[in-house]
């Protein structure tokens, strides 16, 4: 299996675009709030996963491909956001997004047969969107079982993202692969 199959499985979770802190976003993470005011600066919201409906294309060598990398739908009334990696092809994957408390978190339905849960939390520096493993079904200690671990997502603009992910192997860290992604509309 390629790392790359692994490594997109939570890739388009991710804070608003950088370049619209303007005063209809959230000061320090730029989430969109319905009256303009800012809502839970210190965490990225459901509101900005549901900013990503549609369908993402791969960005290689500084062009967009036609291969289809996720699509996004909104579901349950409005509660989580489906993600589909890979449509179509003998690796599709899917993550779902929700809130748990005042926390965005995912759960992705690997092909390796586990379902890791991740928590999003927004690093003020870099104003990206941090995902760390917090354990999953199929398995509580994040060393024992081959998984993504950890991810990096910024928001370029409302339809280009870039992201950087780093899977634990045989109970360790590795290099980050990075990824940059469109949406086509």
């Amino acid at each position: 299996m390629k790392l790359e199959s692994l490594a997109l499985f939570a890739l388009l979770a991710v804070v608003p675009p950088a370049s619209s802190v303007d005063g209809t976003r959230a000061a320090c993470c730029s989430i969109p709030v319905a009256d303009g005011t800012a809502k839970d600066a210190k965490a990225p919201s459901l509101a900005s996963i549901k900013e990503l409906v549609g369908t993402w294309y791969a960005v290689e060598n500084g062009k967009t491909t036609d291969r289809v990398v996720a699509e996004y739908r909104v579901t349950a009334g409005g509660s989580a956001v489906i993600e589909t990696l890979f449509p179509k092809t003998e690796m599709e994957m899917i993550s779902v997004y929700f809130t748990e408390g005042d926390a965005l978190w995912l759960a992705h339905f690997c092909m390796l047969g586990n379902h890791p849960r991740m928590k999003a939390e927004l690093d003020a520096r870099s104003g990206e969107v941090v995902w760390r493993c917090q354990g999953g079904e199929n398995f509580t200690d994040c060393t024992a079982v081959d998984h993504m671990h950890e991810g990096r997502v910024k928001r370029i603009d409302a339809d280009h993202l870039v992201s950087s992910w780093a899977p634990m192997l045989k109970g360790k860290s590795t290099a980050a692969e990075k990824f940059e992604l469109v949406r086509k509309r």
